[in-house]
């Protein structure tokens, strides 16, 4: 390796030479060997006036987190025009894919944004001259309000569970293809009492987004996560293991005890970050924290003596790779030089030729001619080992590729690939080397802390504004958006013209085997019903739970509700149904029946039920329910004690005579003779109309939901309106009343009974 960069120097010289020589007139008579030896330096070295184009390296840097975002919020924030909403039943929301999978593991997530926050806390600057604090600002308020929802809090501020995880990495890592089309599947670690590495690592990243940006909440959250860490110190392994297994806990909550500290002012912050440093022994990493841990104790002490010490014995050669292992070898690379930026920007070191020289490297001045980050130069790596940018759906057609596809396939704009698999810059840009060819969250961390490092000592270079897939370019006038504002809200019912159609956003998660009951229900309250509307057709939309089953097949069940007849215990069930399913989603319809529609209990507890009794697939999401509505042609105040008033003058069409039974539109007046299926002939006729209980004047479902709240919900009814209850003249209204009153309402029977 060392031989071959001082060949390189010798043939940069000579090409030097020969320039000089033509600007000089020397007659054109250098050996053709020495004229074809420049031509191919001057190939070796193509895309040179990039290696310091760092504006561009910034601006490209951060893009990679764009299309690793997750939730539901991915189409309004990220800035690629191939990303949408995916993983949208996850416990908590958002978040950010690993690498080129599609799980979310809290350890290298906490690294990389707690890294990023750090790299704009030194290098604030380079992100302002160039434009780029907005893209940096939303990518960490996203990240943080993913972090603060994974942290549950009980009255007294303290962090009672805590989600460390999403996806289970072997199930996950089952999948080939666009997260999009991955489903909710989504396995979700949550933990009472450790992962106290992931909560600590949670905790860096919002602390140093408070001081960045101010959030009141982050600070909050930050705190205590952080005293959630060292109350129980415990490393979880369930998840982890097999990805990301931690080895300790104390280096992640130095690194996060400095940020409070330097946040708070808060004393044992301090001593916490001084008891838990170590010696640093490795690059600033996932795992290891120890030399970040150290430079953070070093601003607040000033001593940047100990980092130094570490620094000076690895960053020495600017033209020999520093390698450290094949895996990622250019995402490490990238760590050191930050750490070192940082290093030489608050001490009286200077690695600045060092970095750039590594940086050099990485853009592509090495032995493979290969910019390792996708998207920058004409010579960049193109094929990532990414499922969402190569363009394959499933193993079969991935397993038979090398490129990503070419018809399909996505440029994963400021992705660092792995890099060189040894130190003498072995590399193979082919998806399916995923050590060479992977990326990640954490292996961008270093190179956007880098590349503000080094335009904030160097400033070169120019952003672009225009990039092909991107269509959020940042610059100086860009406001970050607020990833709350994209949060799925409460809205008001959507209405059709003439009837209502009401939507409930379920996304609940069901295991056929595990369920006892194997009826689900729903509040009707949930639904927002206005009184003067009854349903009459439901939408129960599925999807499937599962990377390896499909929902495709036969659903067998039924639809049921609370109603407000006593018969069978106030509930109705309608008939079985089988149901076909396709992949990976499907609608199953309930047709409410008329007389169902009549007695459906909308208040007072009633709930819409849906009962599976066979299904082909065993795990399922009800994503949400759409209820559609009719009008019963009137709106009544059943509460409202409304006395009949003397400008109603009954007419010819309303007056009753003795042989006319009481309709909802018939209007009971002083003149009408009570006949034996209204009144009790043993009561004077002006005392009691029996059924018209909210004392509206005549007999409707209307009276049937007032006598029901006075039963069900203890709404007190005056005596005349308990007279008119008593519609078998017992004595006192019960729910035989109720039952009664509702079936002469609906026209089950054509008179009501005495007792």
């Amino acid at each position: 390796m060392i031989m071959a960069k001082k060949m390189n120097r010798v043939k940069a010289a000579l090409a030097g030479a020969l320039f000089a020589v033509s600007a000089l007139a020397v007659p054109a008579t250098l050996p053709e060997q020495m004229a074809d030896f420049a031509a191919r330096d001057a190939v070796l070295t193509a895309s040179a006036a990039d290696y310091d184009n760092y504006a561009k390296l910034l601006q490209y840097s951060m893009y990679f987190y764009d299309a690793n975002m997750c939730g539901n919020a991915v189409s309004e924030m990220t800035g690629l025009d191939w990303r949408d909403d995916c993983h949208t039943a996850d416990d908590v929301d958002g978040g950010f894919h690993d690498a080129g999978d599609h799980a979310i593991f809290g350890q290298p997530l906490g690294y990389s944004f707690s890294t990023l926050g750090w790299s704009f806390y030194e290098f604030k600057d380079a992100y302002e001259a160039t434009g780029q604090t907005a893209h940096l600002q939303m990518l960490t308020d996203y990240a943080c309000r993913y972090f603060r929802d994974s942290a549950e809090l009980n009255d007294s501020g303290e962090v009672v569970r805590f989600c460390y995880q999403k996806a289970n990495g072997d199930e996950d890592h089952a999948y080939w293809g666009p997260p999009e089309k991955q489903g909710n599947t989504r396995k979700q670690y949550w933990t009472e009492n450790s992962a106290s590495d992931i909560a600590a690592a949670y905790a860096a990243a919002l602390a140093l987004n408070y001081i960045n940006f101010g959030n009141e909440e982050d600070l909050k959250y930050a705190e205590a996560l952080y005293a959630f860490s060292t109350k129980y110190n415990k490393i979880e392994t369930d998840g982890p293991t097999g990805f990301y297994a931690s080895k300790s806990c104390e280096d992640e909550q130095a690194w996060a005890a400095g940020w409070l500290y330097l946040a708070t002012n808060n004393e044992s912050y301090k001593n916490d970050c001084a008891s838990k440093q170590a010696s640093p022994g490795w690059v600033h990493g996932w795992e290891n924290n120890t030399l970040g841990a150290a430079c953070v104790y070093a601003h607040i002490t000033g001593d940047w003596s100990k980092v130094n010490s570490y620094l000076s014995s690895k960053c020495k050669n600017p033209d020999s790779y520093y390698f450290l292992d094949k895996w990622g070898s250019a995402r490490l690379n990238a760590s050191m030089q930050m750490t070192a930026l940082v290093a030489s920007k608050n001490s009286d070191a200077d690695y600045t030729e060092w970095c750039k020289g590594q940086m050099n490297y990485l853009l592509g001045n090495n032995p493979a001619n290969t910019c390792f980050v996708i998207g920058y130069a004409d010579n960049s790596a193109r094929n990532a080992h990414h499922r969402a940018a190569s363009g394959y759906m499933g193993w079969s057609a991935f397993n038979s590729a090398t490129e990503i596809s070419p018809t399909d396939g996505k440029v994963l704009v400021g992705a660092l690939v792995g890099g060189p698999s040894d130190a003498s810059g072995t590399y193979e840009d082919s998806i399916q080397d995923y050590v060479c060819n992977e990326v990640a969250c954490d292996y961008n961390a270093g190179l956007v802390g880098a590349a503000a490092g080094l335009y904030s000592f160097f400033q070169t270079g120019e952003v672009e504004t225009s990039i092909p897939g991107v269509t959020k370019i940042y610059d100086k006038n860009s406001v970050a958006p607020d990833p709350e504002d994209t949060l799925p809200t409460e809205t008001e019912p959507e209405i059709e013209e003439g009837n209502g159609k009401y939507t409930l956003e379920v996304n609940e998660k069901y295991t056929y085997a595990n369920m006892e009951e194997k009826m689900i229900g729903w509040e009707w309250a949930s639904f927002g019903i206005p009184e003067g509307e009854r349903p009459y057709k439901v939408e129960v939309n599925i999807s499937k739970n599962s990377v390896a089953a499909s929902c495709v097949g036969t659903w067998q069940g039924a639809f049921g509700s609370s109603t407000s007849v006593e018969e069978d215990g106030y509930w109705t069930q309608g008939s079985d149904q089988e149901v076909y399913i396709g992949d990976p989603s499907g609608t199953v319809t309930w047709e409410i029946d008329e007389a169902t529609r009549e007695i459906i209990q909308l208040e007072f507890g009633g709930e819409l039920k849906w009962g599976v009794w066979w299904i082909d697939c065993g795990r399922f999401v009800v994503d949400s329910i759409v209820v559609y509505t009719e009008s019963t042609g009137e709106v009544v105040d059943p509460t409202e004690d409304t006395e009949p008033t003397e400008d109603t003058e009954p007419t010819e069409d309303t007056e009753p005579t003795e042989d006319t039974e009481p309709t909802e539109d018939t209007e009971p007046t002083e003149d009408t003779e009570p006949t034996e299926e209204s009144t009790d002939p043993s009561t004077p006729a002006d005392t009691a109309v029996y059924g018209d209980v909210n004392l509206d004047g005549k007999v409707s479902i209307a009276d049937v939901l007032t006598l029901n709240k006075n039963l069900m919900a203890g709404e007190a009814l005056s005596e005349e309106a308990q007279k008119n209850a008593d519609v078998d003249r017992d004595g006192k209204p019960t729910s035989a009343d109720a039952l009664n009153l509702l079936k002469y309402t609906i026209k089950v029977v054509d008179t009501l009974p005495v007792a």
